[in-house]
């Protein structure tokens, strides 16, 4: 994988954890709403 095409998967998994983020915002009371992906580089592409 090139750097720019890795650079546009962060992306795209950075942008899918903060739409998690989002879905409970304003629940968390004074903490951040925060949004996971766990990731699995497992080479099948």
């Amino acid at each position: 994988m090139t750097a720019s095409e890795q650079a546009a998967l962060d992306r795209r998994f950075m942008a899918a954890a903060l739409r998690l983020s989002r879905k409970n915002a304003g629940r968390t009371a004074t903490n951040p709403s925060v949004g996971t992906l766990i990731v699995r580089d497992d080479g099948n592409g």
